[in-house]
């Protein structure tokens, strides 16, 4: 094994220049054998070799070691037999190199037992990362059918996710298009409900109109109203005083009529509260506008009674002269004196009073 750092970068750069020089790996792992021994002072061997050279199997830095070691000894034998030196420089000279060769030799034994029990330990070492790798490829091979189950699963998945993705995006645009008729539907139902204000607008206006016109064809009709009453009222002070010329002929018949007329007075009292009464609705009438249709129907029906009251009344008032006229032609003149007439008072209007329905 190499131990010093700096020479074995610079062992493999010259190696790493041969390369080019030298193509076959027995030449290359020649020199690189007289590259260490006769450079750097190194003794090559097997293990240090394929270091250096990493080409071929272990064979062949063992073989080429070989023939390193044969091709020194030939060499130094030639050279000491056809030196030209005494015999005692011969004999010198081979001592040395038989001594050389011993330490050699035995470097290359120890470098051998070394590079021996350095190859079991890294067997050994490489054995055990062979174990360690094996079980880490069989961990990588499980990781990898793991992960390729979670792949296919994944793949389902997504396959999955984009069909799920696609029927949203179907649904998605089925909402927009039910968006996009919804909304032209609001905008028709405006239209038509801003149609419907306006018609409902003119409609009010309209039914204010009738309001009004039914107002002043009340006022109208409460005018003429009074207008009957007070020539009733003058007609029932004319027959107040026929009554009173006739009492002094007939006390008795007198004091009939007289009680008729007060009832006719009463009820003529009574219909002037009653129209008091309606004159006070007609003026809250501005109001009550929203009932306005049904109050004018009822103002209508009750304007009806009142018409039909005062027809009864007056139909009274037509009989009441028939019988005083009738009575007058035939009763003769009473020697009594008449009678103080009562007079019947007449009981205030009180405003808001209601009508008898």
């Amino acid at each position: 094994m190499l131990g010093n750092t700096h020479t074995t970068a610079s062992m493999q750069e010259d190696i790493d220049c041969l390369r080019d020089r030298f193509p076959r790996t027995a030449d290359l792992y020649r020199e690189a054998c007289a590259v260490m021994f006769f450079r750097y002072g190194v003794t090559p061997t097997t293990n240090a070799l394929y270091q250096l050279v990493r080409k071929g199997n272990m064979s062949v830095p063992a073989e080429a070691l070989k023939g390193f070691w044969s091709d020194l000894r030939k060499r130094a034998r030639v050279d000491l037999q056809h030196a030209d030196l005494p015999d005692q420089v011969k004999h010198s000279a081979g001592q040395l190199i038989a001594e050389i060769w011993s330490l050699a030799q035995k470097a290359a034994d120890e470098s051998i037992t070394v590079l021996r029990h350095s190859a079991t330990v890294e067997r050994d070492a490489a054995l055990a990362e062979k174990a360690r790798l094996e079980d880490d490829i069989a961990q990588l091979a499980a990781q990898l059918e793991n992960g390729r189950d979670q792949m296919a699963s994944a793949k389902g998945t997504i396959v999955k996710q984009r069909e799920e993705l696609g029927a949203v995006a179907a649904a998605q645009q089925e909402t927009d298009l039910r968006l996009s008729e919804a909304r032209a539907d609001i905008e028709t139902l405006r239209d038509q409900l801003s149609s419907m204000l306006r018609e409902r607008a003119a409609e009010n206006e309209k039914l204010t109109d009738r309001i009004l016109h039914a107002e002043q064809r009340y006022t109208d009709l409460a005018k003429r109203t009074l207008v009957d009453l007070d020539r009733e009222r003058t007609a029932a002070t004319k027959l107040q005083k026929q009554l009173d010329a006739e009492r002094r002929t007939s006390a008795s018949r007198i004091e009939e009529i007289q009680s008729e007329a007060q009832r006719a007075q009463f009820q003529l009292a009574r219909q002037g509260q009653e129209l008091g009464a309606y004159m006070t609705k007609a003026e809250l009438l501005a109001d009550e506008r929203d009932r306005a249709a049904s109050q004018t129907m009822r103002a209508a029906l009750q304007c009806g009674e009142l018409e039909s009251q005062l027809a009864a009344e007056r139909a009274k008032v037509a009989e009441l002269r028939g019988q005083l006229e009738r009575f007058a032609s035939t009763s003769k003149p009473s020697r009594r004196a008449p009678r103080s007439t009562p007079t019947v008072p007449r009981q205030p209007r009180r405003p808001g009073s209601k009508q008898d329905e």
